[in-house]
């Protein structure tokens, strides 16, 4: 049985020609698409944000389907930050476990690597009894000879 060979309706383009852009840049479609902070907010934003916690709580997101922790800003312009479990382990370790513990705590966040690409990672608790950067690797369990 022979292969069917995939045809796609549109044309394939011709090598060494390329398309003027017309109208918004992925990078900035993605930015303002979602409601949430994500890796190009951030960038558009410098790329270090400082930021204070004004809320926090579970909502259930965009596709329906699933319910997370969301940090609200004091600043409402700064878009919310969906807790990842980096994220969300940082700020149980570094503050507490109750999240009424993190409201009017300032962090700084950046864009770090991670396995599905770029995002959002808070890497400080900026109030003064909490001013420490936690590595939460998993090499910080090891214990060191000293």
């Amino acid at each position: 049985m022979a292969k069917e060979k995939f045809s796609h309706p549109r044309q394939p383009r011709k090598k060494g020609v390329t398309k003027k852009p017309s109208g918004q840049s992925v990078a900035e479609e993605f930015k303002s698409a979602s409601p949430y902070m994500n890796a190009a907010y951030v960038d558009g934003k410098g790329g270090v944000l400082e930021v204070t916690i004004g809320s926090s709580k579970r909502e259930k997101m965009p596709d329906g389907k699933e319910t997370k922790r969301v940090v609200f800003w004091d600043d409402t312009e700064i878009k919310p930050l969906v807790l990842n479990k980096t994220n969300g382990r940082f700020l149980i370790r570094v503050i507490g476990e109750y999240s009424e513990d993190w409201v009017g705590r300032t962090l700084r966040i950046e864009n770090e690597e991670t396995p599905k690409g770029p995002g959002p990672r808070i890497t400080e608790v900026l109030d003064s009894q909490f001013a420490v950067e936690y590595d939460l690797s998993e090499e910080e369990d090891e214990e060191i000879d000293v």
